[in-house]
C-alpha cells in the first residue's frame, strides 16, 4: 500500500487531459469526535466509529510528541472503497490505485478510502494525521503562505512522508525488506539527493528508515525537534548540525552505516534463492518494476500476470520455460471498459483447461469480474455485482465456481459465484478482514483472515490461514502480521507466505500431521504464488533490486527447504466494535469558502 501526499493547490492549478467522473451521489452525515468531523456515506458506520477511536488516539500521541494542538477540528472524509474515492471532488486529480489517502492543504482535509483491512486503514489514518500537524508547523497561515510564496518552500519530502510512515508504522516489514533490498543492492539514495525528490516509493520508506535510525540513535524526542526546526530554518545543512550535531553528509554516511551493519550478516541469504528457483520475466530487462498476480496455468506451460512494462497496468501472457511474452490482454486506461486493473491487490486465475483466465477490473466506478479468452482477448462473460471491490478471483478445480474476496459497506467477505446459475453465495459476513480465497480439490475454501479464533477480544491485523469446509471456519497455521497467497497442492497440504521472521517467505502446511514448515529462506520476499495442477511448478514475484520479477520454482516440495516455525505473532491493536451513536451525528449540508 503507498500513501501519496496531494499538496495541490485548486485555486492555482488546473488539471488538464481525462476528466474526473463521479458515478454515485454520496449522501454523507458527519460525526462529531472531540478534534474531528468524520464524514462517512450508507454503509461506513462502522468505519466511522473504528476511525474516531483511531484518530483519536493517534491525536494524543502526536500533540505529545510534537508538542502542539490544533485550533480547530479536523475534517476526515471517508469513502467506504477505493472506487468510491477515486470519485473524490476534494481534489481535481485523478486518482491511481497507488494512491491509498491524501491531506489536502489549505483545509486540513483527510481524505481516506476503505481497502478492506483495517489495520491498513488504521496506517493511513495515522500517516494522514501526521500532516494535519505538519502544515500546523510548517505552515500555520495557509493564505498567508500562499500570498507570500512561503508554501512553495520546498521541505524534502522524505521529511513528511517519512515522518508520517514511521509515525504510524513504526518499523514493519515492509520497510525492513525494502531497506535490505536498497543496502544489499548499493541502491540507497543518499541524503544530498534525497533531498530533491519529490516522487517514488522510496521518499517514504528511506524516510522511514532516516526516522528509525534517529529514534535508535538519539532517541525520540529529536524526532520533534527535528520537525520544528525545519519549519524555522530553510538551511538543512544547518538544521543538521544544531540538532544532530552533524553535518548532512557525516548523518548520511552514519544511517547508512547502520543499516549496513544490520544486514551484511544476511546477505548469504541472497544465494539461497538462485539455489531453488530461476527469473523467467526480469523486470530490469523489460523496464519494469511490477510484475505482480503471476498465476501458472493448469499444465505449467504459461504464466499470466499484471505489469506495468507498457507504462500502465496491462495483462501479459509469457512462457513459463524462457519468458517470452505469447499474448497482451488487457491495457488499462486504453482498453475500452477497463479503467484500471488492480495492480496492487489483485489477483488472477487460470480456468482448468487453460482457455480463460478471470480477473477483477474497474469500469463506471466499479469492479467487474470477467472471464477472458487467454488466446484471443475476447470476453467469454462479464459479472456486475453491487459490490464495492472484487479481489483475487479464483476458479475451482472443476471450473463450476469461481471464488473472490468482496469488499461492501465496509465489509470484505467471501464469496462464490455459481456460473452455471449465475448466483453469488456469501460465505462469510462480519467485519473481520477475509482475503486471497482458494478453492481445494474436495470444495474447501483456504482463505486469509485475522478473525479470532472464538469470542475473544478482536486483534487486527493478526492475520492466519483459514479453511472454510461448508459447516464452519477453523484455523490451520500460526498467526503473524503478514500472511497472504495460500493454495492448494496434489501432496495433501497447502502453501502459502508469511513474515515469521526478517522475510515474506513460503510455507507448506501438511493435512496429514497438522504441521507446518517453512519452505525458503530469502533476502526480501515472495508473492503472489500460485501452482499448476500437478504440483511439479510454482510462479511466483520476487521483489528484488527495486523491482518485482516472475520467477518459477520446479518440483518445489523437493527443492525447498524444511524449517519449523514459530509461535504466533500477533498485532499491538485490539477494537471492539460499537455501534455509532446518533446523538453526535448529524447530516452534511455543503458549505463553500474560499
Amino acid at each position: 500500500m503507498i500513501n501519496v501526499l496531494f499538496c495541490s493547490l485548486l485555486l492555482l492549478i488546473q488539471t488538464f487531459g481525462q476528466n474526473k467522473v463521479q458515478y454515485k451521489d454520496f449522501n454523507f452525515r458527519i460525526l462529531k469526535a472531540e478534534h474531528f468531523d468524520i464524514y462517512f456515506s450508507q454503509g461506513g458506520e462502522n468505519l466511522a466509529v473504528f476511525a474516531q477511536e483511531v484518530l483519536e488516539d493517534g491525536y494524543k500521541i502526536y500533540a505529545e510528541h510534537l508538542g502542539i494542538e490544533t485550533d480547530f477540528r479536523i475534517p476526515v472524509i471517508l469513502y467506504n472503497s477505493p472506487n468510491e474515492f477515486s470519485q473524490t471532488n476534494v481534489t481535481l486529480d485523478l486518482i491511481e490505485e497507488s494512491v491509498g489517502g491524501f491531506t489536502e492543504t489549505l483545509k486540513n482535509r483527510m481524505v481516506v478510502p476503505f481497502s478492506g483491512d483495517y489495520e491498513d486503514f488504521r496506517h493511513v489514518l495515522v500517516h494522514e494525521l501526521a500532516h494535519v500537524f505538519q502544515f500546523k508547523i510548517f505552515f500555520p497561515s495557509k493564505f498567508g503562505a500562499v500570498l507570500s510564496g512561503d508554501l512553495f518552500y520546498s521541505i524534502p519530502l522524505w521529511v513528511m512522508e517519512g515522518h508520517a510512515e514511521f509515525s504510524s508504522l513504526g518499523w514493519d516489514l515492509g520497510a525492513d525488506v525494502f531497506m535490505r533490498d536498497l543496502i544489499m543492492n548499493d541502491n540507497v539514495v543518499p541524503l544530498s539527493e534525497l533531498n530533491n525528490y519529490y516522487g517514488g516509493y522510496i521518499v517514504y520508506k528511506e524516510g522511514q528508515a532516516i526516522y528509525n535510525y534517529i529514534e535508535k540513535k538519539y532517541g525520540v524526542k529529536k524526532i520533534g525537534e527535528f520537525i520544528h526546526r525545519i519549519k524555522g530554518g530553510k538551511n538543512i545543512d544547518q538544521i543538521f548540525t544544531e540538532v544532530f550535531g552533524v553535518t548532512v553528509d557525516d548523518f548520511n554516511e552514519a544511517w547508512i552505516r547502520y543499516y549496513r551493519m544490520k544486514y551484511f550478516p544476511k546477505i548469504e541469504l541472497e544465494s539461497n534463492f538462485q539455489d531453488f528457483s530461476r527469473i523467467v520475466y526480469n523486470h530490469k530487462k523489460t523496464n519494469s518494476a511490477y510484475n505482480t498476480s503471476p498465476a501458472i496455468s493448469s499444465n505449467g506451460d504459461k504464466i499470466a500476470f499484471v505489469s506495468d512494462q507498457s507504462g500502465v497496468a496491462e495483462v501479459i501472457i509469457i512462457s513459463s520455460i524462457d519468458g517470452k511474452v505469447l499474448e497482451k490482454l488487457v491495457k488499462a486506461e486504453y482498453s475500452s471498459g477497463y479503467e484500471g486493473l488492480h495492480l496492487y491487490q489483485g489477483g488472477l486465475s487460470w480456468s482448468p483447461d487453460d482457455e480463460y483466465i478471470t480477473f477483477a477490473a474497474k469500469s463506471k466506478g466499479k469492479d467487474i469480474l470477467y472471464i477472458m479468452s487467454a488466446e484471443s482477448g475476447s470476453v467469454q462473460k462479464r459479472f456486475e455485482f453491487t459490490l464495492d471491490g472484487i479481489f483475487s478471483p479464483k476458479f475451482s478445480p472443476n471450473g463450476e465456481k469461481i471464488v473472490f474476496a468482496g469488499l461492501e459497506n465496509g465489509q470484505s467477505d467471501i464469496y462464490v459465484l455459481n456460473l452455471q446459475s449465475e448466483t453469488l453465495e456469501k460465505i462469510t459476513e462480519d467485519i473481520y478482514t477475509d482475503k486471497q480465497p482458494t478453492f481445494s480439490a474436495d470444495g474447501h475454501i483456504a482463505f486469509v483472515s485475522d478473525r479470532p479464533d472464538s469470542e475473544e477480544e478482536y486483534t487486527y491485523g493478526s492475520y492466519a490461514v483459514f479453511i472454510y469446509d461448508g459447516d464452519g471456519i477453523s484455523r490451520i497455521t500460526p498467526r503473524a502480521k503478514y500472511v497472504a497467497s495460500p493454495f492448494f497442492d496434489p501432496e495433501n497440504g497447502l502453501f502459502f507466505v508469511a513474515d515469521y521472521d526478517s522475510a515474506c517467505n513460503l510455507y507448506w502446511y501438511s493435512d496429514d500431521d497438522a504441521s507446518v514448515l517453512k519452505q525458503t529462506d530469502i533476502l526480501t520476499g515472495i508473492y503472489y504464488p500460485s501452482i499448476s495442477e500437478d504440483g511439479t511448478k510454482i510462479a511466483f514475484s520476487y521483489y528484488n533490486d527495486y523491482g518485482y520479477d516472475i520467477c518459477v520454482v520446479k518440483e518445489p516440495l523437493t527443492k525447498m527447504e524444511v524449517r519449523e516455525i514459530p509461535e504466533d505473532m500477533m498485532s499491538d491493536f485490539v477494537y471492539e466494535q460499537r455501534k455509532l451513536d446518533n446523538e453526535v451525528v448529524k447530516n452534511y449540508s455543503p458549505k463553500f469558502t474560499v
